[in-house]
């Protein structure tokens, strides 16, 4: 067996193979490769942003969740923005909250306090093998030398947001310091520019040399809260130094002989959890792959998921989720009987501000790490050189909800890093970018390689679909014929555009063990570029 790592960025899954060449292991690779994203695309992540890993430890046969989602400032208040009067409470389609000025988007009231850099070294230091030193070196070179735009990351620029939701040329230019950097004069990088970031070089030196406590109680620390006290914004250095992680065993079900692992709430393991819990009720295998029968089935189960979502989700240490109930047998039996359209968003899809690396190496230890920024808010503290995440957004501005403001809370997010074992051996590795979609695509995966025996790079790169609600919506690989069937089922389906839609439903980086030869193969998802190298 040989080390792998896999992501949307082909600087990044470079830099796991460097550490891995090095002597890392597969944790000390992922996190390496992370904070090489954190550099080089600075619309999806930063360590101005938060996330969520998986990873198994070979030596104790043990798997771990290190949970590092945003909170909310300490001094934050459920009414502190004015919600547009004709949106109320109600988010749009894309889980986005209109308020007065997209004050929850973009500026200092739009952040959260990152957990990044706590989330990544806390791995590190509870699983890596090599010096903090040598993992962000690759980072470290990229804000020296500069990176250059890949052309994905251009089309993501300009492709016109989804309603409500503010273009990236503005969020760039949010900040002076961020123009200075993420934007040329004013103008979007072009395609093959190069972008340098000495600030971020001097942090990431920062906290190579010192540890996470150079961000969160040191000079950085110090920086941030003056910078944020200038401009209105209230992350302190309390809230800085008070940041916490959680970690846990992950969640965890058996699918068709399997054991599933996915991250809990906040995240959104537990709804593709579920919708897996429902689909085992019905021989999916024995269907015609990507039929209108299939496509209708499935859709079903993902409304009913998703009602359950909206209903029940939310950071756990401020709500009661029955999350036992909603993985149980009782429950998936329940809800099969109930196969009927359920409400819910539209078919429309979020912008998707994330990333995803997966890792497995020699030794048989795995990470799947997803992080994001959540849409950055355009804050750069001048002289640090990272944007800030954008994570308010997704928080109800009206108190009284259970996704209402609240100092110290997390908000809802469809990140599913997923770990897979089949009889009792580490069997596929993989999550996702994609807002929501990534429960999608997540399924889909799973199902393609569970159900259906497909080799991982085919299981990544067949057509997929999307329903939370009322709508389906289909990449337009999936032909007219299967539309007009799902038509005169009862559906109301939308045929998109794109052959390969990179925001439907995510794009899965997965890294597979084939049961006969035990071969490990990784695939990249075409939808977002990336590849994949051994070591």
């Amino acid at each position: 067996m040989r080390n792998i790592v896999v992501a949307p960025q082909p600087l990044a899954v470079e830099a796991g193979a460097e550490i891995f060449d090095q002597g890392g292991n597969a944790i000390d690779a992922a996190i390496g490769a992370a904070f090489v994203q954190g550099v080089i695309d600075p619309s999806m992540t930063s360590i101005g942003g938060f996330g969520t890993m998986l990873i198994y430890s070979a030596p104790s046969k043990k798997m771990t969740e290190i949970a590092f989602h945003g909170t909310v400032p300490r001094r934050a208040k459920p009414d502190m923005f004015v919600p547009l009067a004709e949106e109320g409470s109600a988010p749009l389609a894309t889980g986005t909250y209109l308020v007065k000025d997209y004050a929850n988007q973009i500026g200092y009231l739009a952040c959260t306090v990152p957990g990044a850099v706590k989330g990544l070294c806390q791995a590190h230091q509870d699983f890596g093998s090599l010096p903090l030193k040598v993992i962000l070196q690759p980072a470290v070179r990229l804000a020296y030398e500069g990176w250059r735009v890949r052309p994905d990351q251009w089309n993501f620029w300009v492709e016109p947001p989804p309603p409500g939701r503010l273009p990236e040329i503005r969020r760039f230019n949010a900040t002076p310091a961020a123009t200075a950097i993420y934007s040329n004069r004013g103008e979007l990088w072009k395609v093959g520019e190069k972008v340098l970031n000495e600030d971020y070089a001097h942090t990431l030196e920062a906290i190579a040399a010192e540890g996470p406590d150079a961000f969160y109680k040191g000079e950085i620390a110090r920086r941030i809260a003056e910078d944020f006290r200038k401009n209105g914004g209230l992350i302190d250095e309390i809230d800085l130094a008070n940041y916490q992680t959680v970690t846990n065993p992950p969640l965890s079900i058996h699918y068709r002989g399997h054991e599933v692992h996915a991250a809990g709430p906040p995240a959104g393991g537990l709804v593709a959890l579920e919708i897996l819990k429902i689909l085992e009720g019905f021989p999916l295998g024995e269907m015609v792959h990507n039929s209108a029968e299939y496509i209708h089935l499935l859709s079903q189960a993902m409304r009913i998921a998703f009602r359950d979502l909206e209903k029940y989700l939310g950071d756990p240490q401020f709500v009661s989720i029955p999350m036992e109930l909603l993985l149980s047998s009782d429950y998936a039996a329940q809800c099969r009987m109930q196969m009927v359209a359920t409400q819910g968003h539209t078919g429309e899809v979020e912008h998707s501000n994330t990333t995803q690396v997966c890792t497995v190496d020699a030794h048989g230890n795995a990470v799947s790490l997803t992080h994001s920024v959540g849409a950055c808010s355009g804050v750069v503290v001048p002289g640090l050189g990272f944007l800030f995440n954008g994570q308010m957004h997704r928080f109800n501005p009206v108190a009284g909800f259970p996704n209402s403001i609240a100092p110290g809370k997390r908000r809802t997010t469809g990140m599913s890093p997923s770990v897979i074992f089949r009889d009792g051996k580490l069997f596929m590795v993989l999550g996702a970018p994609g807002g929501q979609g990534i429960i999608h695509g997540v399924v889909q995966t799973i199902l393609n390689v569970v159900d259906f025996g497909l080799p991982i790079r085919e299981a990544v790169s067949l057509p997929r679909f999307h329903s939370e609600g009322k709508i389906i919506t289909l990449e337009s690989r999936i032909p007219v014929k299967t539309v007009r069937r799902l038509e005169k089922m009862g559906n109301r389906v939308e045929h998109s555009l794109h052959s390969y839609h990179r925001t439907l439903s995510g794009c899965v980086h997965a890294i597979h063990r084939d049961p006969v030869s035990g071969d490990w193969t990784g695939a990249a998802d075409p939808r977002d570029g990336g590849m994949v190298l051994r070591s």
